[in-house]
């Protein structure tokens, strides 16, 4: 009984704990502000040693298109636009899997 009442205490900490990071997270990158980057430490170094000696024009041109993708991927048109390539392709299989019901029957 008394274990049940600590971990369900600890849950509610640290869901409570998580919905005001996101929140504050949510507030700072409304307002403009950065959101700290994700490293993948495997990824990072894979693609570090695939582009080896980028010149300083590939280097600001990468830069800048990463810069307006961050951008563009914190807007609710980006969200929208995810939702759509998921309902066409979802669409899009189920018009698949009723062709193939259709030639089975026949």
């Amino acid at each position: 009984m008394i274990l049940e009442l600590i971990l369900a205490t600890e849950a509610s900490v640290l869901s409570a704990s998580w919905i005001r990071r996101s929140r504050r997270r949510r507030q700072e990158i409304l307002m403009g502000g950065s959101t700290p980057e994700t490293n993948l430490p495997f990824l990072d170094q894979y693609l570090r040693q695939q582009t080896t000696n980028p010149t300083r024009l590939q280097t600001f041109a990468a830069q800048k298109l990463a810069a307006i993708c961050r951008h563009a991927v914190h807007t609710q048109a980006f969200e929208l636009l995810v939702l759509k390539l998921i309902q066409s392709a979802s669409r899009r299989s189920r018009q698949e899997s009723e062709i193939s019901k259709v030639e089975v029957i026949l």
